[in-house]
C-alpha cells in the first residue's frame, strides 16, 4: 500500500510538470506570434509609404482629371487621392492657387483661390482641380472624349502686392486681382497681351464699370505647365 501511494504521487507530479511545460510553450508561441504580426504591420506600413507617388502639380492636376472619368468602382475619394502623392518640402506651405485644364491653348476649366484654403500644395491642387471640374460656369463641361487632349497649368500664389496703375503690371509675368463693391476677379499670368487689356478683362470678368473705382493688385506667382 505504501509503494502504490508513492507511485501515485509521482505520477502526479509528472502530469503536472508536463501540465506547465506546455503552458509555457503556448505562451511563448503567443508572443512569437504578436512579435511576427507587429513586424508584418510594419513592413505593411513602410510599403504604403513607398507607393506614394513623387509628382509635379500638373500631373497631380491631371490625375485628378483622370479618376473624375473612372469608373465608380475604380474612382477615389479626393482624400485618398490626396494621401497618394509624397509632399516634398517645398510644397508643405498654405497658398492661394488656381489650376487650369486647357486644350489646344485655350481654357476648358479654370477654378482657384487668392488666399490659402489647404496646407499644402498637394491637397490644395487635388481640391482645386476637382472644384474646376464640377464648378466652372464659363465654359462648356470636359468630357470624357477630350480626355487625352488636354493639358494642365498651376498658379501658385506667392504674394499680392496692392498697386495704384496698371503701370505696375507686368501681365506676362504678374496676375492681377480687382476689387470693387464685394466684387472680384483675377486675370492670371499670360492671359491678357498688355496691362490696360489686363484691367479692361478683370472690368469685364467681375461686373465692374470702366467708371467705377477698384482696388488692383499684382499677384507675384509661380506657374507649372
Amino acid at each position: 500500500m505504501h509503494t502504490l501511494l508513492i507511485v501515485l504521487i509521482l505520477s502526479a507530479c509528472i502530469l503536472l510538470a508536463a501540465s506547465h511545460d506546455g503552458g509555457s510553450e503556448s505562451s511563448r508561441s503567443g508572443v512569437n506570434s504578436s512579435v511576427i504580426s507587429s513586424g508584418q504591420k510594419k513592413k505593411k506600413e513602410i510599403s504604403k509609404e513607398q507607393k506614394k507617388e513623387q509628382a509635379g502639380l500638373t500631373r497631380i492636376a491631371l490625375a485628378v482629371l483622370e479618376n473624375h472619368f473612372a469608373a465608380e468602382g475604380e474612382k477615389a475619394s479626393l482624400a485618398d487621392l490626396s494621401e497618394s502623392f509624397e509632399v516634398p518640402t517645398n510644397y508643405k506651405i498654405p497658398a492661394g492657387l488656381f489650376v487650369t485644364f486647357y486644350k489646344e491653348g485655350k481654357t476648358r476649366a479654370c477654378w482657384g483661390s487668392v488666399q490659402p484654403i489647404h496646407p499644402d500644395l498637394v491637397k490644395a491642387t487635388v481640391y482645386t482641380a476637382e472644384d474646376a471640374l464640377n464648378k466652372e460656369y464659363r465654359h462648356r463641361p470636359i468630357t470624357r472624349a477630350e480626355l487625352k487632349d488636354i493639358r494642365a497649368q498651376v498658379t501658385v500664389i506667392r504674394q499680392s502686392v496692392p498697386i495704384g496703375s496698371h503701370h505696375e503690371l507686368n501681365p506676362l509675368h504678374d496676375g492681377l486681382l480687382l476689387k470693387a463693391r464685394g466684387k472680384g476677379a483675377v486675370i492670371l499670368p499670360g492671359e491678357a497681351s498688355d496691362p490696360h487689356h489686363q484691367i479692361v478683362m478683370a472690368r469685364l470678368k467681375a461686373g465692374v464699370r470702366p467708371v467705377e473705382s477698384c482696388e488692383l493688385y499684382r499677384l507675384k506667382t509661380d506657374v507649372y505647365k
